[in-house]
């Protein structure tokens, strides 16, 4: 019989810290990346998904403490992308703006969003947190917890990192009714 971890109050929520991989999202074919190099959008496939997918379970596996929880659980994700370089291209004026965005996304005043518009000036693609949700509950499975079937509740969260510290910051912990109703 299954030790059901849902119902233990000693097991206490882990929080697993894999930082210095760039965070790709989980799309249903391609998913839109951004050129760290140039600040171009490009489109990764099936296979670039399925290589991350496979890193992120292999690195979360030597950080994870005990087997994976079986029955419901909660997972949190806090998605940490890198905050683009500054093109060489750009004029002084445009350099400037993009020097002043990039200290306001530094310090969590500009969050990573899909709308070109508000994001960094045109430059950026940032995917739907769904599909980031979708890459990193899929990429724990088996780790973390025995069927991503299982999480219950929990968030996702995009914020700009500084260039080096971009990654994944996951917390899973059992569910239970006191604590999350």
């Amino acid at each position: 019989m299954a030790f059901d971890h849902a119902t233990n109050p000693h097991v206490a929520p882990q929080a697993i810290e894999i930082l210095g991989l760039d965070p790709r999202p989980k799309g249903n074919s391609k998913s839109i990346l951004t050129n760290k190099a140039s600040g171009k959008p490009f489109v990764a496939g099936c296979k670039a998904e399925k290589e991350h997918e496979a890193t992120v379970n292999m690195i979360a596996g030597l950080k994870w403490e005990g087997p994976p929880l079986e029955g419901p659980v909660v997972v949190s994700i806090e998605v940490r992308l890198e905050v683009p370089p500054i093109p060489k291209r750009l004029n002084a004026s445009e350099k400037r703006i993009r020097a002043a965005w990039r200290l306001l996304a530094l310090a969590g005043d500009v969050v990573p969003v899909k709308d070109e518009k508000h994001g960094a000036h045109g430059q950026f693609v940032v995917a739907d947190r769904g599909n980031y949700l979708k890459m990193g509950e899929d990429a724990l499975e088996g780790v973390c917890y025995v069927d991503d079937g299982n999480i219950v509740g929990g968030d996702v969260k995009k914020r700009w990192a500084p260039p080096g510290k971009g990654g994944w910051v996951v917390t899973v912990e059992p569910w239970s009714k006191e604590k999350h109703g």
